[in-house]
C-alpha cells in the first residue's frame, strides 16, 4: 500500500466546518489560512500538533476577483515573514507557501 500525502484547506468557510466538529484522518496535514489580509486566521493547538498529519499555514499572495481581474494583495514582505515564523513557532511547518 503506497501512503500518500493529503492536506486538508481550512480557508474562511472549510475552518467553520472544522469548528463545529468535522473531522479528517489523523495523517492528514491541516493547512491553516490567513484572512487575505496577512493575518494568520488560526493555529495549531497543542494537540492537534500532536497529529501524524500535522500542520501548515499558508499566506494569500495574491486575489482572484474575476477570470479577467487579478488582484495583487499589499501585505508588506516583513509581515509575511512574521506570520510564517509565527505559523513555525507553533509547529504549521509541514508546508509552506
Amino acid at each position: 500500500m503506497t501512503k500518500i500525502p493529503q492536506v486538508w484547506a481550512l480557508y474562511k468557510e472549510v475552518q467553520g466546518y472544522y469548528e463545529k466538529g468535522m473531522r479528517v484522518p489523523d495523517d492528514v496535514t491541516l493547512l491553516w489560512s490567513d484572512d487575505n489580509w496577512g493575518n494568520l486566521r488560526r493555529l495549531p493547538t497543542p494537540e492537534e500538533r500532536k497529529r501524524s498529519g500535522g500542520a501548515a499555514s499558508t499566506i494569500t499572495s495574491t486575489m482572484w476577483r474575476t477570470a479577467f481581474l487579478q488582484w495583487l494583495n499589499t501585505n508588506p514582505i516583513p509581515k509575511i515573514q512574521e506570520q510564517m515564523n509565527l505559523a513555525l513557532n507553533y509547529g504549521a511547518d509541514r508546508y509552506g507557501w
